[in-house]
C-alpha cells in the first residue's frame, strides 16, 4: 500500500498513532520525565531476639594520646565515616584519629586511620576508591578507605548504590559489600525537624518538603513517621505531591547541608523548583 493513495484521516490517524509510539518510549525510557506515585509505606516487624548486648564490663584505662610507635611499621588501613555520636567507641578504642599509645587498637597490633567526612556520596568514593586500587593489585591500597562508617538503618541504601556501581564496572560477583558489626548508637541526633504542628497533628505534614540526605538515619526517621501516622511519601524528588511528604536530597550528601538549606528557607524565603502535580502551582519551600 503506497502512502500516495491514503486519504487525508488515514495519514493523519497513522502519524498520530506513530507520534504516540514514539513520545511513549522516550516518556519511559528518558530519566526525568516520569514522576513517582506517592505510597502508602507498609511496615515490618521487628525483635529483639538477636540483639546480644553485654551491660557489663571492667573499666578500662583511657589510651594516651601519642602516636603509637608499637604498630608504625604495621600496614595503614583507613575507614571512613562523618562525626556522629556513635563512633565515640571506636575512635577511643583508636585513641583519635590515628592509633595512639595504649589503645586498643594498638593492643591488637592495628595501625588506623579514621577519615572524616561528611558527605555520603564522598564516602561512596572512597571505598571505591580502595576497590579500584586492590584491583590494581595493591594488597593495602594508600588511596581510599576500606570500610565506612554509616547509620544502620542507611546500610541497605549505601550497600545496594555501591554495590550496583562495582557490579558496573567489576561484573557481578567480584568484590561485595557487606555490614560487618555495629559500632554504637544514636542518642537523638538522627531526627526530624520541623514546626511543632507536625507533632500535635501529623496530618499537618501533608504537603510538606523536608531536606535530608536519602537513604541516611534522618531520611529513614522521617519515613518512618510519615508510615506511622498514615501518611503517603513522594519517592521522586524531582516532583511536589501537595498530599504527601516529600523530600528534597541535600547538596553533596551532607546532613550538615540539610540544616543549612532549612535555615535558609526560613530566613531567606529560598525554595526549590519542582515539576508540578496535577494541584502544585507554585515552587515548594522545605
Amino acid at each position: 500500500m503506497k502512502w500516495s493513495r491514503l486519504t487525508f484521516l488515514s495519514k493523519a490517524l497513522i502519524t498520530i498513532l506513530i507520534t504516540a509510539g514514539i513520545a511513549g518510549i522516550i516518556y519511559m525510557l528518558s530519566p526525568g520525565l516520569r514522576v513517582g506515585i506517592s505510597k502508602q509505606l507498609k511496615g515490618i516487624d521487628v525483635t529483639d531476639s538477636d540483639v546480644d548486648n553485654v551491660v557489663t564490663a571492667d573499666e578500662m584505662a583511657l589510651p594516651s594520646g601519642n602516636p603509637s610507635s608499637k604498630v608504625a611499621s604495621q600496614p595503614l588501613v583507613r575507614i571512613g565515616a562523618y562525626a556522629w555520636n556513635a563512633q565515640s567507641g571506636i575512635i577511643v578504642s583508636n585513641g583519635g584519629p590515628r592509633t595512639t599509645a595504649g589503645s586498643l587498637m594498638e593492643k591488637n597490633n592495628v595501625n588506623l586511620e579514621i577519615i572524616r567526612q561528611d558527605w555520603l556520596s564522598e564516602l561512596r568514593n572512597l571505598q571505591v576508591k580502595f576497590v579500584e586500587e586492590y584491583d590494581n593489585g595493591k594488597s593495602y591500597p594508600k588511596e581510599g578507605v576500606f570500610a565506612v562508617m554509616i547509620m544502620g538503618d542507611g546500610a541497605p541504601y549505601y550497600i545496594s548504590s555501591t554495590q550496583q556501581a562495582l557490579n558496573d564496572k567489576y561484573g557481578e560477583d567480584k568484590y561485595h559489600l557487606q555490614v560487618v558489626g555495629n559500632v554504637g548508637l544514636s542518642y537523638g541526633e538522627d531526627k526530624l525537624i520541623g514546626p511543632p504542628k507536625w507533632k500535635l497533628d501529623p496530618q499537618t505534614m501533608k504537603g510538606a518538603l523536608i531536606s535530608t540526605v536519602i537513604g541516611d538515619g534522618d531520611w529513614v526517621t522521617s519515613v518512618n513517621y510519615a508510615f506511622a501516622n498514615g501518611l503517603k511519601v513522594n519517592p521522586d524528588t524531582g516532583t511536589y505531591d501537595p498530599d504527601a511528604v516529600n523530600f528534597y536530597p541535600s547538596a553533596n550528601d551532607d546532613y550538615i547541608e540539610s540544616a543549612k538549606e532549612l535555615i535558609k528557607s526560613q530566613r531567606e524565603g529560598w525554595t526549590v523548583p519542582l515539576k508540578k502535580s496535577k494541584t502544585a502551582n507554585s515552587p515548594a519551600k522545605p
